[in-house]
C-alpha cells in the first residue's frame, strides 16, 4: 500500500475518537522522531505532515491509548523500500544535522557568477575532489585539454574554483571535480592549434585502426559507425593519431578533425550551478516568474504556489555534482529523458544540501531544518541553456 494512502485511511478511521492536546501532539511527534532511523526520516515526513494537518480533528485523551496505532503506521507501510516519490518540489531524501555537515567536512564557499563554459588547461594538473587546497586528487588533467565548466565558487581567500568536467579515456573514470581558475586560461582561437583533448570525428569517417603510421598502407580502412572522440597524440604527413576510449588507436585524415567549439556567443547562458542558485533565490523572493525560468517547459503551466505563503527562507548549503550514474542513466533510459532522446552530455545531476524554515511547520510539506535533495538539469545542445527538469530523491 502506498504510504500516503495508508496514512490517510488510518487517520480518517481514528479521527472521530481521538483528541490531541498541543502538548500531547508535540510529545507524539518527538516520540516519532526518536523512533525513526535517519535513513527512514524522509519517509516519515508524510506521516507527520498528515498528523499535523488533521491535528484539530484528531481526538486523543490518552497518548498511550494510541501507541499501537502510531506504531502500526510507522512500522508497516513506511518501511517499504518500494516507496519512491519523485515530485518536483520539496521531496528531500534524508535529514542532515549540523554534526552531519561538520563530519562531512563541508566548508564555506560562495557561489559566484561565471560566464565561461569552457577553459583551456595547458599543463598537466590534478583534478581535486573538493574546492580546497588540501583536497584529494581524483584524476589527472592532461596537458592541452579543453574542460567543460559547470559552476564556480569563491573560498575565504577569494580564490576562484571551477567545477569542471575533464576528458578521460581510461580508468579511473572520475571526470568531474574542481580546479583553480588560475590554473586555466581562456579557450580562444589562438588555442585551437594546441588542443589535444577532446578531438572528434563524425560518423562515417574513414579511419585506420593502428598505432604505427607505417602500418597505414597495409591496414584496411573502414568508416566509423558513430561519432568518436579521442586525444590527439601526433600529426604526420596530413594524418592525425587519436587515442580513444577503450584503448583504440586510429589514424585519420586531418581534414576530418573537429575541435571543441569556441563559445563567444554563449556567454549569456547561465551555468548549471547558477541555475540552481537562481532557483533558490526565486523561492526566497517568492518570484514565480523567475522561478519558472529555471525549469523546463513541462512545468510552465503549473498552478502550484510553491508554498510561497508559508515559506520563511530557504538556502543551499552545499551543491555538488552527483556521481551516481544510476540517477543519470535512469533519467535517460526510463525517465523523462527517454521521451525526448536526451543525450548523456546534455544531462547533469546535482546533490544539494539545503536549509529551510517555514512560518507554520504544521502547514509545511517538510520539517524546518537541513535536508538533501537531487536536481537533474538538461539542455538541448551546447548552444541551449541548462534548465531543471527534476527535483527529488533518486
Amino acid at each position: 500500500m502506498i504510504i500516503d494512502k495508508a496514512i490517510k485511511e488510518g487517520l480518517q478511521h481514528e479521527e472521530k475518537r481521538i483528541d490531541l492536546s498541543t502538548f500531547e501532539y508535540e510529545q507524539l511527534l518527538k516520540a516519532i522522531n526518536e523512533k525513526i532511523d535517519t535513513k527512514e526520516a524522509a519517509h516519515m515526513r508524510g506521516l507527520k505532515g498528515a498528523i499535523a494537518k488533521l491535528k484539530k480533528n484528531i481526538l486523543i485523551k490518552d497518548l498511550s491509548a494510541v501507541a499501537a496505532f502510531i506504531l502500526i503506521l510507522i512500522t508497516v507501510p513506511i518501511l517499504s523500500s518500494n516507496y519512491i516519490n519523485k515530485n518536483l518540489f520539496f521531496i528531500p531524501t534524508k535529514n542532515h544535522s549540523g554534526d552531519n555537515i561538520k563530519n562531512n567536512n563541508l566548508y564555506e564557499t560562495t557561489l559566484v557568477s561565471y560566464k565561461y563554459k569552457k577553459r583551456f588547461v595547458d599543463k598537466e594538473l590534478k583534478l581535486l575532489k573538493d574546492p580546497k587546497e588540501n583536497s584529494n586528487s581524483i584524476n589527472l588533467i592532461l596537458s592541452n585539454s579543453v574542460i567543460n565548466i559547470y559552476g564556480a565558487v569563491k573560498d575565504s581567500n577569494n580564490t576562484i574554483w571551477l567545477n569542471a568536467e575533464i576528458p578521460v579515456y581510461d580508468s579511473p573514470v572520475n571526470n568531474f571535480g574542481w580546479i583553480k581558475e588560475s590554473d586555466t586560461t581562456n579557450y580562444s582561437k589562438d588555442k585551437l592549434t594546441l588542443v589535444q583533448s577532446d578531438v572528434y570525428i563524425n560518423k562515417n569517417t574513414p579511419i585506420f585502426e593502428t598505432f604505427d603510421f607505417e602500418s597505414i598502407s597495409s591496414t584496411p580502412s573502414y568508416n566509423t559507425q558513430d561519432k568518436i572522440r579521442g586525444r590527439l597524440i601526433k600529426r604526420q604527413q596530413g594524418y592525425a593519431l587519436l587515442s580513444c576510449p577503450g584503448g583504440m588507436n586510429i589514424w585519420v585524415d586531418e581534414k576530418y578533425l573537429i575541435f571543441p567549439k569556441l563559445e563567444e556567443d554563449n556567454y549569456h547562458l547561465p551555468l548549471p550551478l547558477t541555475v540552481i542558485e537562481n532557483y533558490y533565490n526565486s523561492l526566497n523572493k517568492k518570484n514565480k516568474e523567475k522561478l519558472l525560468n529555471t525549469l523546463t517547459e513541462r512545468y510552465k503551466t503549473l498552478s502550484a504556489d510553491f508554498e510561497f505563503g508559508n515559506l520563511k527562507n530557504i538556502k543551499p548549503i552545499n551543491i555538488e555534482i552527483d556521481l551516481d550514474t544510476n540517477i543519470k542513466s535512469g533519467y535517460i533510459s526510463n525517465g523523462p529523458g527517454s521521451l525526448n532522446d536526451a543525450k548523456e552530455e546534455n544531462v547533469i545531476c546535482y546533490k544539494v544540501i539545503y536549509e529551510v524554515k517555514h512560518q507554520n511547520i504544521f502547514k509545511a510539506s517538510e520539517e524546518n531544518g537541513i535536508h538533501t535533495i537531487y536536481f537533474t538539469l538538461v539542455r538541448k545542445d551546447e548552444s541551449s541553456p541548462w534548465l531543471i527538469d527534476e527535483i527529488g530523491q533518486p
